[in-house]
């Protein structure tokens, strides 16, 4: 039998708001809308260790780890906004059978 983590998640939960932005193109425009999901989790930074393995390029942006019980339903190269920064979700890792899902998101440039 697979551990149950989401049980040791219930003490550290707490309520997230993110925002996920779905742009597309409309008559050679682009349009961006954004959809609010509320849900409870952890977010937690990236250690300095695991900032080393990461390529070169993409250690000066902030990485953050989602820890959550819902399916937020966002995937990889998806856009979200967490704490008034844009990330772009890196990895999705669905551990459902053990009672969570984990999603690994870097910080990612805005054109002003």
């Amino acid at each position: 039998m697979i551990p149950q983590m989401n049980n040791a998640l219930n003490g550290w939960l707490s309520d997230i708001t993110i925002d996920k932005l779905t742009i597309f193109i409309q008559d050679f425009q682009a349009i961006s809308t954004k959809e609010t999901i509320l849900f409870q989790g952890v977010v937690q930074p990236y250690k300095p260790s695991e900032l080393e393995i990461q390529a070169a390029g993409n250690r000066i942006f902030a990485w953050i780890r989602i820890h959550t019980i819902t399916d937020l339903i966002i995937k990889p190269q998806d856009k979200i906004i967490y704490n008034n920064k844009q990330y772009k979700v890196w990895s999705v890792q669905d551990y459902s059978m053990a009672g969570y899902y984990e999603y690994t998101c870097i910080e990612d440039f805005v054109a002003e």
